[in-house]
């Protein structure tokens, strides 16, 4: 009797056992993610025809994918002519220069991949003798396949694009 006593004792002074509760289980979608990587490394062809109203700069084709961006570019510098030879000036040279870059940013939902277009026009200054005017363009926008786009800027600085 003495020992039933002397466990009951000691069984009421064990404290309780804290209750444990389990988080829910990780659910993963191993084929959504497998499907948003395949369209991140899925190449895109679009079209670039850069233009000015003295007429096209550049024109072509750039891959992009949801990683990588595409980016073309072309510069000039030389010289300023005879009529600027008496004139002092810190940036001695004509300067020209046409870039495009673009990025493309590939959605985890339903909505349309959306291309970031960065362009840029830099020519001589109207001025003379030194200087640059320079126009650039940067917009994103949701382009589909087989659509077409234009975007335009200041003087007269156009850039289409189309996705193929």
């Amino acid at each position: 009797m003495l020992v039933l006593l002397l466990a009951q004792v000691l069984i009421a002074q064990v404290p309780p056992v804290p209750r444990i509760y389990a988080s829910p289980p990780i659910v993963s979608r191993p084929d959504a993610m497998a499907d948003r990587n395949a369209a991140a490394r899925e190449r895109i062809a679009i079209s670039v025809v850069v233009r000015v109203p003295q007429g096209v700069l550049w024109s072509g084709k750039l891959w992009v994918d949801g990683i990588r961006g595409a980016s073309w570019r072309q510069s000039e510098n030389e010289a300023l002519g005879p009529e600027c030879a008496l004139v002092d000036q810190p940036f001695g040279t004509a300067q020209r220069e046409i870039s495009v870059t673009l990025r493309r940013s590939v959605r985890q939902t339903d909505a349309p991949d959306m291309l970031t277009v960065d362009a840029r026009w830099t020519r001589p200054s109207q001025a003379g003798c030194g200087g640059t005017s320079t126009v650039e363009l940067r917009q994103s926008l949701a382009l589909a396949p087989g659509a077409t786009q234009t975007l335009k800027g200041d003087g007269g600085f156009i850039v289409e694009l189309r996705r193929r």
